[in-house]
């Protein structure tokens, strides 16, 4: 259940929040004030009890169980709701928790911990818009949630201009510190198609035939990767040295 509130009080230009580790916040008259810090000191004893839990992100309220948002124990996010407040910035004005990030990324974040299947096996995915992918893995990363990883074994989609590709993670991890390895084997995902898939903005042609070489071919017996035709042969090494696969010639 998610609801919708303006839950920071009408107050001056002058008032804010200030995310600091002294939890203060600044009342009308700029004098520090602990409003929302013991606030949350006397009802923590009730907050820890109660199954619903309000948190205040973007100036959104948002509430859930407490089950739901502490599903990954070693989260920071589960430790600020389980009453850490060493893991806590700031408190709004109602002494709830207040997270610096846009309502849409925490809602995305949310639905997933939601139905979340395997809480050991934890798998996440960002936004399908692009410009939220960026925003996304970095509050994943700030609220302490794991990132994946793949195994050699695992079976990978990608998109290269436009053109489905699917795969062995190990067939595209054979260069270990290639920028292609890191971003498949680490799920650091720059950029995704609408489906949520890796996505490569290179000629699928010319990434096929790369893809061809990797598959037939041994990490110890690579040494260079041809082009598909000298006339290819440009724009091809430009690909292999945007993906780390060769120094820049």
């Amino acid at each position: 259940m998610v609801a919708k509130s303006t839950s920071l009080q009408s107050r001056p230009k002058s008032t804010n929040i200030i995310m600091l580790n002294s939890k203060q916040v600044l009342d009308t008259e700029g004098q520090t004030s602990s409003v929302g810090q013991n606030q949350y000191n006397k009802d923590d004893d009730e907050m820890k009890k109660s199954k619903v839990v309000k948190i205040n992100v973007g100036g959104e309220i948002i509430m859930s169980t407490r089950d739901i948002l502490t599903r990954i124990r070693s989260s920071k996010l589960a430790s600020m709701i389980n009453g850490n407040c060493e893991d806590i910035s700031a408190f709004d004005c109602d002494g709830n928790i207040f997270l610096n990030y846009n309502p849409i990324l925490f809602y995305h974040l949310l639905e997933q911990l939601r139905t979340l299947e395997d809480e050991n096996f934890p798998i996440f995915y960002p936004p399908k818009s692009r410009l939220l992918v960026i925003p996304f893995r970095q509050m994943f990363q700030e609220l302490g949630f794991p990132i994946a990883s793949l195994s050699n074994d695992d079976i990978i989609t990608i998109n290269v201009g436009g053109e489905i590709f699917v795969t062995r993670c190990q067939t595209l991890t054979q260069i270990p510190h290639s920028k292609l390895a890191i971003v498949v084997s680490s799920y650091r995902i720059i950029d995704t198609d609408e489906n949520g898939y890796l996505f490569l903005d290179y000629d699928a042609r010319l990434f096929r035939y790369l893809l061809s070489q990797l598959r037939s071919t041994s990490c110890s017996q690579i040494s260079t990767f041809q082009a598909p035709s000298s006339d290819d042969r440009k724009e091809f090494n430009a690909m292999l040295i945007r993906l780390g696969l060769i120094d820049k010639i």
